[in-house]
């Protein structure tokens, strides 16, 4: 059995680079990107996980267990936060999204950087289960939502200082939450500079032009975004994942399903390449975008500070 590892991976659309200015509207001396000005950066959130791990061993060893605290810089953790989907045309055309590479990619990293794999294979059944509940809590499945999806729920189940009905997401999610300046932080904010990029009338426009060019080759899907959600859910499906959790092994990485979905993503990719040549999309996104992200900063002055 491998464990999961305790890292959380923040996978949203790419940020282009905004020069920051200050209260004056003077430039400053070095440019930042917008996850600089928000602080999170991949440096500043590396730092950040590394104090989530300790807060986890302090947890786990109340709870009776060891855990050892993973060293985020060797995981395959990445930051980033931002607008519209801004893949590459040239990228895209020579390796798709990303998506069908990730078991060979994940289950590579994970091999051998998590130290409390080797602690939770040493214990009992019954003890592995207590582990992985103090870890991560207690899932519970409640059936369909009506939509056809899992509803998963997070209940309480072990000791601790929560009432009836709390969230229970074990010594992980209690960290995440302990600490400052984690992605929650920022939900409400991005939720509100998502909304603002995709409301832009130049946004709706390319959209539709992009859509109806997918939809020549005989694709439906309104925005580029939604192609990903397609191919994770083909991916779950292969590998055996639910409740949109895939648990990664380096060897799924060659099954037949995951072969063939690999062939898929390419060629929608270069459907998709095309399309955004053919619309301008890329350079109207990140006009809209960076437009968008410097208004939000000058709004937010103080935000992740």
């Amino acid at each position: 059995m491998r464990t999961r590892t305790a890292l959380f991976v923040v996978a949203t659309a790419a940020a282009g680079l905004l020069s920051a200015c200050g209260s004056s509207g003077e430039p400053t001396a070095k440019a930042q990107s917008f996850e600089e000005a928000l602080g999170m950066d991949q440096d500043s959130m590396l730092a950040r996980e590394a104090k989530v791990q300790e807060k986890i061993r302090t947890c786990m060893k109340a709870e009776g267990f060891e855990y050892i605290p993973v060293d985020p810089s060797q995981s395959n953790m990445q930051f980033k936060v931002g607008g519209p989907d801004s893949d590459d045309p040239a990228k895209l055309r020579k390796e798709g999204y990303g998506v069908t590479a990730m078991p060979k990619s994940v289950g590579a990293a994970d091999r051998g950087t998590n130290p409390n794999d080797a602690i939770v294979e040493a214990l009992s059944d019954a003890d592995r289960e207590a582990y992985e509940m103090a870890l991560f809590g207690r899932t519970e499945e409640k059936g369909p939502d009506g939509g056809g999806a899992v509803i998963v729920r997070r209940t309480a189940g072990r000791k601790g200082d929560r009432g009836p009905g709390d969230e229970d997401t074990g010594c992980a999610g209690k960290a995440q939450r302990e600490v400052p300046g984690g992605p929650e932080q920022f939900m409400d904010a991005m939720d509100e500079l998502k909304e603002r990029i995709g409301s832009d009338p130049r946004m709706v426009a390319v959209e539709r032009a992009w859509k109806t060019c997918m939809s020549r080759s005989g694709y439906d899907w309104d925005t580029p975004g939604k192609i990903r959600d397609y191919l994770f859910g083909k991916l779950e499906a292969a590998l055996g994942g639910q409740n949109g959790e895939i648990h990664f092994d380096p060897d799924m990485a060659e099954n037949a399903a995951v072969t063939a979905l690999h062939q898929e993503e390419l060629a929608i990719a270069k459907v998709d390449a095309d399309c955004r040549v053919k619309t301008k999309y890329q350079a109207i996104t990140t006009k809209v975008r960076d437009e968008a992200q410097q208004r939000f900063l000058d709004e937010h002055p103080n935000l992740g500070k």
